[in-house]
């Protein structure tokens, strides 16, 4: 079912959280949106982006951001969907990276903790070039 307004609000501050993260080059910060746990998902849109598990996101994460990043992402579409302590959402727009506008979909589920909303999996894609 559709969240309620107060929830939308809540799991797109947490897009928003993230995306603050990857412009500030924060891998901290984004690890900090995901639930910790080791059943935690991450899948990237360039392969080797998967992680299982809290210490291998922190590890992914640390990795991409050894060196600084110019990264952002612009949302078209997010639509949020919610059953009691677990929210999903799918978002369709772009991946800014180095001036370079990607088209970029993102889905993820959270589950709220102590009140917060946390990813407990995240996966992003872009489409391949055309050919």
């Amino acid at each position: 079912m559709r969240a309620d307004p107060v929830t939308e609000r809540e799991v797109l501050a947490v897009l928003e959280r993230y995306g603050e993260a990857l412009r500030n080059n924060d891998p901290e910060a984004l690890i900090s949106v995901f639930t910790g746990d080791e059943d935690t998902m991450l899948i990237g849109a360039i392969s080797g982006d998967f992680a299982v598990g809290a210490s291998q996101v922190a590890a992914l994460f640390r990795r991409v951001f050894v060196e600084p990043q110019h990264m952002s992402m612009a949302w078209e579409q997010v639509e949020v969907f919610c059953s009691g302590e677990v929210a999903w959402f799918a978002a369709d727009g772009a991946m800014v990276a180095w001036d370079t506008r990607i088209p970029y979909s993102l889905t993820g589920v959270l589950e709220r903790r102590d009140g917060q909303w946390k990813l407990a999996q995240f996966h992003g894609s872009s489409p391949p070039p055309s050919q």
